[in-house]
């Protein structure tokens, strides 16, 4: 796409049959190659390959096994990252061939277990800027919080903790916890510490665990590996053997259960955006569309009396909240203003909670036949994972009406970023660019 606007034109396109994910493109300047990487969808982020592909004829060609973010720099170098280590080795730009054998420049950059991603840039007259692999981050922490901002510890661990859900009991939780080697795993934490934190996934990739509403079993979705399609599945929360729950193309992530666990509520992504379909527990049949307009609508929340539905529907031209009867989705009214997702029910029903930026909203429900609300009002608003980020479920709502989130990193806490100035120098030093 031009720099100033216009049409954007495909430049590269996935072998669609064998399920490429690509990134991290760059056209070396003054060349017909783009560089790029690419890796299987059903393969570990350690499989990335790195390629470079002709403008002119198309020709592909790997580069690198085994790398990701990769970056050509003036010095005649391509730059990518492996373990934790920043590699270099020289490269004729107008060919795209490799002068040489690897060596690594700068060993320790903190890289993420799930995706691979290396905290580290460069730029363009030589600076060089990292996250040491060393630095000691606070990890979030799982709070409770009043609906007066009021924050307390609801736990003592301390996790890269995401995608909470709590029984209806309010007694347990159920999250995801990414490993060292990738994968996403659902953890049970016993809030009042009667047990020991309880691990039901291991390998793979598990997302959006949730509670059936009698706390007996999790539904959650899983693909062998993160960033591919998954399907669903349900095992017993004290763990087991997962089984099968529903199997179909296209992503799909369980939401919410209605009151009484026989309707379960999940989101769906066709080709023309996110929908909410509704699958019947006791009967084998294919989920029914429920919201499926040419919009987005996504993270449904069924009333505990079971008459209204709240959802975030991109209708506006933005994300909003909306309420309307269920299941004849009549009387539609929009809730939030300027923004607002993830809608929650408080457990007597009379209010409704969503989140706007960093702030938890509250709109009270209005005694009537029909729906209406008073105006929605902040809170309280604080640093919680989820939130800028519009991730969710990022909160849940207590029996109490206290809620539980997930807590990040305190501002100034600080990291240690390193910085290398004139790093150019010291890059051709310790791999000569050679011989053209």
């Amino acid at each position: 796409m031009p720099a100033p606007g216009g049409s954007a034109q495909v430049l590269i396109t996935s072998d669609s049959a064998k399920g490429q994910r690509l990134g991290w493109p760059q056209k070396i300047p003054g060349s017909e190659w783009v560089i790029f990487s690419s890796r299987p969808m059903d393969k570990s982020w350690r499989e990335t390959k790195i390629l470079a592909q002709s403008l002119k004829t198309n020709e592909r060609k790997t580069l690198v096994e085994g790398g990701l973010q990769p970056l050509y720099l003036a010095t005649g170098h391509l730059v990518y990252c492996q373990e934790q280590h920043l590699m270099a080795v020289p490269i004729d730009p107008v060919r795209a061939r490799i002068k040489g054998e690897p060596v690594m420049v700068v060993d320790g950059i903190a890289q993420s277990g799930q995706n691979g991603v290396a905290q580290v840039t460069i730029a363009d007259n030589g600076t060089l800027a990292y996250l040491p692999s060393s630095t000691e981050v606070a990890l979030p922490r799982l709070v409770w919080v009043t609906q007066k901002g009021e924050v307390t510890e609801a736990i003592k661990d301390r996790q890269n903790f995401g995608y909470l859900n709590l029984s209806r009991d309010g007694r347990k939780v159920v999250l995801n916890i990414p490993s060292s080697q990738g994968d996403m795993e659902v953890w049970v934490y016993d809030l009042s510490g009667g047990s020991a934190p309880l691990r039901l996934t291991r390998s793979g990739c598990s997302w959006d665990p949730i509670w059936t509403p009698d706390g007996k079993r999790i539904v959650f979705d899983y693909a062998p590996t993160c960033g591919g399609d998954g399907d669903m599945y349900w095992l017993a929360a004290e763990g087991g053997t997962p089984e099968l729950l529903l199997a179909r193309p296209g992503p799909q992530y369980p939401v919410a259960f209605g009151p009484r666990g026989e309707l379960l509520f999940v989101e769906t992504q066709p080709s023309k955006g996110w929908d909410v379909t509704v699958l019947e527990m006791k009967a084998k049949a294919e989920p029914r569309p429920l919201l499926d307009t040419e919009f987005n609508e996504m993270i449904p929340a069924i009333s505990p009396d079971g008459r209204w539905i709240a959802y975030q529907s991109s209708e506006s031209g933005s994300g909003e909240v909306y309420v309307a009867s269920y299941p004849d989705l009549h009387g539609k009214k929009r809730v939030s203003s300027g923004g607002g997702d993830e809608p929650k029910w408080s457990p007597d029903g009379r209010r409704l909670f969503f989140k706007h930026e960093r702030e938890v909203m509250s709109s009270e429900l209005e005694p009537g036949p029909d729906f209406s609300f008073s105006e929605p009002k902040a809170l309280f608003s604080s640093n919680f994972w989820g939130f800028l980020q519009q991730a969710w479920p990022s909160y849940c709502v207590a029996p109490d009406g206290r809620f539980l989130m997930i807590e990040e990193r305190a501002a100034g806490s600080g990291l240690q970023i390193n910085v290398v100035l004139n790093w150019f120098e010291e890059l051709k030093r310790l791999a000569p660019p050679g011989k053209k």
